[in-house]
């Protein structure tokens, strides 16, 4: 019996020692580690997918030749809620509060191929915060701690030139320091923005840029403020002109965020100009591949409007594809007046895209109403143009749920006053 377990231990089809399989399976590993290290380039490439706070563990020449590879740059400080089981949930976090200046700029300067860059951020971390290690405060030193801004390196004498960089993701109100550091973007295709930026500092960052398709906010909701005509001027207009006889650096932008065209009045008439003569100046002739505007609550569609649709025609024709791009009218409790049909600014031969805007308002409509002006009584309701009937039999009031009739605020026509009889026809 103890030769008969001796030999199940000893015999040749007995299983090896468990430190013999180890062994084997670390002799495998090294003549792998040794494979991608002798392998030109093949030890970078693969380096080229590690996160950044993970590289810089490694050796300084394999993070140097690995920053060559690098396309897109993500810094993401949030919270992980599962994280890897090797790191804590605030890793990534932590190194950049405590990562050296010195050490970013000599990264940044390997960083030429670079096509995007990504920033994630929690909701209460400031990328300026930072850590005090290895020191015990009392509860009073903790409430007299003051947080102070770290200091900018000086610009360079020649600014950076990032000359692969298509796309930069998650800009925030953080990021405007960067606006006047000089960078020169010529690849700059995308930008989103996940906070509104100031004009000047969202301009001043696209502004070396010359082949600028997209520039969008990373927030959506359209009950959020948007920029109104006259702030979007404002940040094209850090965007050189383009020289006589070029096509210009807006030359291929095919989309830009929300349009608040505010209440329809005057002020729309004349921010959309200014916006419009900024956009062909610089190059973006009939370049626009969708469009997307909005109105605050409660505005109400009537003659004076029509001035503002108007301008908003032309600028289709001056800066967008065709008549039939994408077009969305975003509005709230929108009240569509019919008097606009008798009104000397409804254009005589309305153009596709006047007809469409006049379709989205007319279905987006809660409220229908005619009110009563001097302009009733002193022009004839009874005959309106061919092009305002057309256009009126062309409506559909889909949301519509209350009609009025009445006069216009501060209008109180005399006692005797006739009573206006429009033709049936043009409604």
């Amino acid at each position: 019996m103890n030769g008969a377990r001796k030999s199940r231990r000893g015999g040749p089809n007995a299983a090896p020692p468990r430190d013999a399989e180890g062994q084997r399976r670390a002799e495998r590993e090294r003549r792998l580690l040794d494979q991608i290290i002798e392998t030109p380039g093949l030890l970078s490439c693969i380096t080229a997918f590690v996160p950044i706070y993970l590289l810089a563990l490694l050796s300084r020449e394999t993070w140097r030749h690995a920053a060559l590879q690098y396309t897109h740059l993500t810094i993401d400080a949030t919270t992980k809620e599962k994280p890897l089981f090797w790191l804590s949930p605030t890793e990534e976090r932590s190194f950049w509060q405590r990562v050296p200046l010195a050490f970013v700029q000599q990264f940044a300067a390997r960083l030429t191929r670079l096509t995007g860059a990504t920033y994630r951020g929690s909701a209460g971390w400031d990328p300026h915060d930072h850590t005090i290690d290895e020191t015990r405060l009392t509860h009073g030193e903790r409430r007299t701690l003051r947080r102070g801004e770290p200091a900018l390196p000086p610009q360079f004498a020649h600014p950076p030139t990032l000359p692969a960089l298509t796309v930069v993701d998650g800009l925030t109100s953080h990021h405007q320091v960067l606006a006047n550091r000089n960078w020169q973007m010529p690849s700059l295709q995308r930008v989103e923005t996940a906070h509104r930026m100031d004009a000047y500092a969202l301009g001043r960052f696209i502004s070396t840029s010359r082949s600028l398709r997209h520039l969008l906010p990373e927030d959506r909701d359209v009950s959020c403020p948007h920029r109104d005509t006259t702030n979007w001027a404002e940040v094209f207009e850090h965007v050189p002109v383009s020289p006589a006889g070029e096509a210009g650096p807006l030359a291929q932008l095919e989309t830009i965020g929300l349009i608040n065209l505010g209440y329809l009045r005057e002020d729309t008439v004349v921010g959309l100009r200014r916006l419009q003569e900024v956009l062909v100046s610089r190059g973006c002739r009939r370049s626009l591949a969708k469009l997307d505007v909005s109105t605050p609550c409660d505005t109400t569609l009537n003659s004076d409007a029509l001035l503002a649709i108007r301008a908003l025609d032309e600028f289709n024709r001056k800066c967008c594809r065709s008549p039939e791009i994408p077009f969305t009218f975003h509005g709230i409790s929108l009240m569509f007046d019919l008097s606009l049909f008798y009104s000397d600014h409804f254009p005589s031969r309305p153009s596709r895209f006047f007809t469409r805007v006049l379709m989205e308002l007319a279905a987006k409509a809660e409220l229908v109403q005619y009110l009563l002006t001097q302009h009733d009584l002193t022009h004839p309701v009874d005959s309106p143009s061919e092009a305002a009937i057309a256009m009126a039999k062309s409506l559909s009031f889909d949301k519509a749920c209350v009609v009025k009739v009445g006069n216009r605020n501060g209008f109180d026509p005399p006692a005797d006053t006739h009573t206006p009889a429009p033709q049936s026809s043009s409604t």
